[in-house]
C-alpha cells in the first residue's frame, strides 16, 4: 500500500537550512559542464559550437575524443554518487530525499547555471540513478526503449515515449511513490531539451557501424531512396538535403521531396551494373505518375559555409516517368566529372576521391512566379533583403536569361521596387517576412529559391550566402570628423603602423585571442589623401563585442526612416 504522507517519506531534519545549503551544492555540481570543460581542455574545441552543439556525453566523445568522452562519463556519474552520498550522510539514505537530490543534480545539467540556463538531456545522469537506486527499471527501461523503436521505427517518438513509459515501470517495479515523482520529473527535463534536429545519434550515425546495418538492413524499406522528412545526415544526403529537411521540420512549406543517398553514387562510380535495377525497382515504388519532378544534386561539398558550388552540377526540370528520373539522376551524377566541376574543386583544395553525391527529387511547383531572396546584400553586407522574382519558372532567372523584378527591404521599408504591377507586393512582403524568420532560425543570413503557385509560397533550396565573409566597406564618416584635412603620404606611412598597432592592441585586450587576426593595415586606407575606415572590420569587432553588427550602418550614416532599425542591447558578452 503506497504512502501518500510527506512525512512518512522524509526524516523531520529535512526541513532546514541545512537542506537548503545541500539543495543548492547539489544544482551546482551538477550544473558543471564537464563535457564542454574535457572537449576545451583536450582538444581546445567550444563543445556548443561542434558536433552537433549538445552539452552531453555522445557530443563530447564525437568533438573531444574518448579521453573527453570517457572522462565526462565518469564525473556525469559523481552527479549522482554525490546526492546519494549527501542524503546517506546527513538524512540516512532515506530514498525521497535521495531522488529529490538526484533530480536537483538532473535539473542543473539541464539548466546549468554556467551556461546561462541551457544545458544538456541529463540522459546520464538517469541511467546511472536507474542502475544504482532501481537496476531492474533500468533493464526494463532499455528494453522497452528497444521494443519501441522497432514498432513505430521513428526515433524521435521512441525517446519520448520511452520516457514517458519510465514512471510506469517504476511504479510497477518499485512500487513506490517517490520513485513514481522522480521519474515524472525526469521524463519531463528530457522532454523539455529533447531537440530532433540535433540529435547526437544522427549526426554520429555513421561511425556507428552496426547500428547502421541493422538499420539499413531490418527497418529500412529502401536503401537508397528516402522522404525529405528523414533526411537528417548531411554524411550520407549532403548539405543541400539536409537543409530542405530543415526548412520542412521548421514549418516552412516545400514541395514533395526525396532523396538518393550517397550510397547510390558510390555503388554506382564503384562499376555496380546492378545499382540503376535496384534503384529503378525503389522509384517504382514511389507515387510519381501523373507529377513532374526536378531533379537536383546535393553533394557533400555543396552549399557549405564555406563553399557554396552554386550551379557547378546539372539539374533537370519536368522529369516525369521512372526511366526518366533514372536517367536524369545519372545524369547528375555524371556531371560531377565535368571541367567546371574540376576546376572548382581544384581551386577549393579538394580530391576527386573525398567527393559524393546524392540525388534530390523534387515535385515541380506549376509556379506562376518564382525568385531568389538574400536576406543580407550580398555586396555590401548590408541589413536588408533582396528578392529577384519572374513570371514562371525561375530557372530562366538563374541562368539569367532576363532580367528579373527587383525588390530591396530594408527595415520595414521599400528602398527599391518595380514600377509596373506584374507581381503582387503583397508576395513579396511575404517572401521578405518568410526569408527573415527562415535566416532568424538558421542563425545566419541564407540565400533562398522559392516559387509560388497561386496559392502557397514553397521554399525549393536553402544555402548561406557565402560572400559575405571578408566584406570591406571603406568610409569617411567618422574619419573626417577628426582629420578633416589631407592626410599626406609620410604622416600615413607613421599613422598606419603606430596608431592602428595601439588599437590592435587594445581590440585584443578585451577581446582576446579572436582579435589577433586583425590587419593593422587593414582598419584605414587613404584615398585621394584622405582617411577612410574599413567598416567591415569595426562589425566584425561589434559582433565580437556582442552588439549587433547592423549598428555600423548607424554608424555610416545609412537612416531608413520609419524604418525599424537595429537597437543596442548589451548582453552577457557586452559587459564581460
Amino acid at each position: 500500500m503506497i504512502s501518500f504522507q510527506i512525512s512518512s517519506w522524509v526524516p523531520a531534519e529535512f526541513w532546514s537550512l541545512q537542506t537548503l545549503l545541500a539543495v543548492i551544492c547539489v544544482y551546482l555540481y551538477g550544473s558543471i559542464p564537464f563535457a564542454y570543460l574535457f572537449t576545451y581542455l583536450f582538444k581546445k574545441q567550444r563543445l556548443t559550437d561542434k558536433g552537433t552543439g549538445n552539452i552531453g556525453v555522445a557530443n563530447a566523445f564525437g568533438v573531444g575524443g574518448l579521453k573527453a568522452g570517457f572522462l565526462t562519463v565518469l564525473c556525469e556519474a559523481s552527479k549522482v554518487v554525490v546526492p546519494i552520498a549527501i542524503a546517506r550522510y546527513y538524512y540516512d539514505a532515506a530514498l525521497a530525499v535521495t531522488l529529490i537530490f538526484v533530480v536537483i543534480s538532473i535539473l542543473g545539467t539541464s539548466y546549468s547555471i554556467f551556461l546561462k540556463g541551457k544545458g544538456g538531456q541529463g540522459g546520464t545522469i538517469l541511467l546511472w540513478a536507474l542502475l544504482l537506486l532501481s537496476p531492474y527499471t533500468l533493464l526494463a527501461f532499455l528494453v522497452g526503449f528497444i521494443i519501441i523503436y522497432f514498432v513505430i521505427r521513428n526515433r524521435y517518438y521512441t525517446s519520448l515515449i520511452g520516457h514517458v513509459l519510465l514512471p510506469v515501470e517504476l511504479f510497477l517495479i518499485e512500487g513506490n511513490l517517490p520513485f513514481v515523482i522522480f521519474g515524472v520529473f525526469a521524463a519531463i527535463f528530457y522532454s523539455l531539451r529533447y531537440k530532433p534536429q540535433k540529435s547526437d545519434y544522427s549526426h554520429y550515425k555513421k561511425d556507428m557501424k552496426l547500428l547502421r546495418f541493422l538499420e539499413e538492413k531490418f527497418i529500412k524499406k529502401n536503401k537508397y531512396i528516402i522522404p525529405i522528412n528523414k533526411a537528417k545526415d548531411p554524411s550520407r544526403v549532403g548539405m543541400k538535403a539536409q537543409k530542405l529537411h530543415y526548412l520542412k521540420k521548421a514549418g516552412f512549406r516545400i514541395p514533395q521531396t526525396y532523396v538518393c543517398k550517397f550510397a547510390a553514387y558510390d555503388e554506382y562510380r564503384s562499376g555496380d551494373e546492378n545499382v540503376l535495377n535496384r534503384l529503378g525497382a525503389e522509384l517504382e515504388g514511389l507515387p510519381l505518375n501523373g507529377r513532374t519532378f526536378g531533379i537536383r544534386s546535393s553533394a557533400n561539398v555543396e552549399d557549405g559555409e564555406d563553399l557554396s558550388f552554386a550551379g557547378q552540377f546539372e539539374s533537370y526540370l519536368d522529369v516525369g516517368s521512372v526511366s526518366q528520373v533514372l536517367n536524369a539522376m545519372v545524369k547528375v551524377w555524371d556531371s560531377a566529372k565535368g571541367e567546371r566541376v574540376m576546376a572548382y574543386l581544384s581551386r577549393a583544395s579538394l580530391s576527386q576521391s573525398d567527393f559524393k553525391m546524392a540525388a534530390i527529387i523534387q515535385e515541380m511547383v506549376k509556379a506562376r512566379c518564382s525568385g531568389v531572396a538574400f536576406t543580407k546584400n550580398p555586396v555590401s553586407g548590408f541589413d536588408e533583403v533582396i528578392v529577384e522574382a519572374v513570371n514562371g519558372l525561375g530557372d530562366r532567372l538563374l541562368q539569367g536569361q532576363v532580367k528579373p523584378l527587383r525588390w530591396v527591404n530594408k527595415w520595414g521599408k521599400w528602398l527599391e521596387q518595380p514600377q509596373d504591377g506584374e507581381i503582387d507586393r503583397e508576395l513579396i512582403a511575404r517572401v521578405v517576412s518568410e526569408a527573415r524568420e527562415i535566416a532568424k532560425k538558421y542563425g545566419t543570413p541564407v540565400d533562398l529559391e522559392w516559387a509560388y503557385d497561386g496559392e502557397e509560397l514553397y521554399w525549393l533550396q536553402r544555402r548561406a550566402i557565402t560572400a559575405l565573409k571578408g566584406i570591406n566597406i571603406y568610409s569617411n564618416k567618422i574619419s573626417k570628423e577628426f582629420m578633416p584635412g589631407i592626410v599626406k603620404p609620410l604622416i600615413w606611412s607613421v599613422n598606419i603602423p603606430v596608431v592602428n598597432s595601439s588599437w590592435k592592441r587594445l581590440f585584443v585586450e578585451l577581446l582576446g585571442k579572436d582579435a589577433r587576426s586583425i590587419d593593422i593595415y587593414n582598419l584605414a586606407k587613404s584615398f585621394y589623401y584622405r582617411a577612410y575606415f574599413n567598416m567591415g572590420v569595426l562589425g566584425d569587432i561589434f559582433e565580437l563585442l556582442g552588439m549587433p553588427r547592423e549598428l555600423l550602418e548607424m554608424l555610416l550614416g545609412i537612416d531608413v526612416s520609419a524604418g525599424k532599425g537595429p537597437r543596442f542591447r548589451p548582453g552577457i558578452k557586452t559587459v564581460k
